[in-house]
């Protein structure tokens, strides 16, 4: 496949690669690329024109190297922080007693002694009170 014209890619607005790692870093996070013809140019925009490339060529160390960064065939998102789990009151641990509902540890509706869809138990359960 030919990228005339598109490589090697530069890091864009006065970013600099010292190695081929950092630029693969920057390459997985999205961030925008000079074309030798002064285009802009990302990760998401080459997969986009060109579906099926493996691996494109990038200049680093001032410039003077020339290496491939790769295509990850799926690249997950960092995960987000999970919020921090409250126990609930006593008041409201008492009342799912007696309600016959109850909150699950991820906040479903579930009976007091069960599980919820996604396999987390109760709070009842969670705190061995059942």
């Amino acid at each position: 496949m030919s990228l005339f014209g598109t490589e090697p890619l530069t890091a864009a607005y006065g970013r600099k690669h010292m190695t081929l790692e950092e630029a693969q870093a920057d390459f997985n996070k999205d961030k925008d690329f000079q074309t030798p013809s002064g285009r802009y140019t990302n990760r998401s925009d080459l997969a986009k024109m060109y579906p099926h490339l493996e691996r494109i060529r990038v200049r680093f160390n001032e410039l003077e190297d020339t290496g491939y960064v790769l295509f990850k065939s799926e690249l997950k998102p960092e995960p987000e922080p999970k919020p921090a789990i409250t126990t609930p009151s006593d008041e409201q641990l008492g009342e799912w007693m007696f309600d016959g509902v109850c909150e699950a540890v991820d906040g479903c509706t579930v009976e007091p002694d069960g599980t919820c869809e996604h396999g987390s138990p109760s709070w009842l359960l969670q705190l061995g009170m059942i």
